[in-house]
């Protein structure tokens, strides 16, 4: 078994899959990894949908390529990609949240704060889930779900009005193991003691990454958005 140093390194967001089926046992151990994720007040706010099912993932499929149809036409500039690939996938996990957990944290920290960890605790476990699946030879891209998405989300897998669905995660053996994603070095963003103001990126930077560095940062060098290979970015 390797460190988490080294699955953190050997994860990627992988667009290309393999038919084959992931054993049981090994979609098991993710969703036992996921389950002892921290969460606020221990209150894990989650629930998650689990499916195998062909037309179950491709009806899924169709939602996030109509999203991405429609993330073109709102959002030409950001660097999108088809979500084809989702029809060749093995299992689609989808996780989702449950708001009334947010009663479970301290009152004192008001509403923004209170929803803050409620969405980092569904997050803290996607992190995980992510990482066993990396541990295993298995490939993942974690795809947000826009409002939109969600409403057709509930419908499709019965899912309450009461949660949210913040993720769609597809599981399955890549095709192809993409190349890493640069990372900022440490002594860019770590700060000891007390933060030095003059780390931090300028508004330009800022605005000089998302023109034109986002793109390379999400899928490669002299890349403006993924192939069909395997390679690709989303949460890189």
């Amino acid at each position: 078994m390797g460190t988490l140093l080294e699955a953190a390194k050997k994860r990627r967001s992988v667009r290309s899959y393999k038919p084959d089926p992931i054993p049981d046992e090994v979609l098991s151990e993710l969703l036992e990894v996921f389950r002892w994720a921290p969460s606020g007040a221990n209150s894990q706010p989650w629930e998650v949908v689990v499916t195998k099912d062909k037309v179950t993932i491709s009806a899924i499929a169709d939602i996030f390529i109509e999203q991405y149809e429609r993330q073109r036409r709102k959002d030409p500039d950001f660097p999108g990609n088809c979500k084809e690939y989702l029809k060749e996938v093995p299992v689609i996990i989808v996780v989702c949240g449950d708001p009334r957990l947010k009663d479970a944290y301290p009152k004192a920290l008001g509403n923004r704060r209170r929803n803050a960890i409620y969405l980092f605790s569904v997050g803290a476990a996607i992190e995980n889930l992510l990482l066993s699946a990396a541990e295993q030879g298995l490939g993942t891209v974690w795809i947000t779900p826009e409002e939109e998405d969600e409403v057709k989300l509930k419908k499709l897998l019965s899912i309450p009005e009461a949660l949210e669905v913040w993720a769609c995660i597809p599981v399955g053996y890549p095709k192809a193991t993409p190349g890493s994603r640069q990372r900022r070095p440490l002594d860019e963003f770590v700060h000891w003691d007390s933060l030095d103001v003059g780390k931090l990126r300028s508004n330009l930077q800022i605005r000089e990454f998302i023109a034109t560095g986002r793109a390379k940062l999400m899928y490669g060098p002299g890349c403006s958005k993924p192939s069909n290979s395997g390679d690709g970015g989303g949460k890189s």
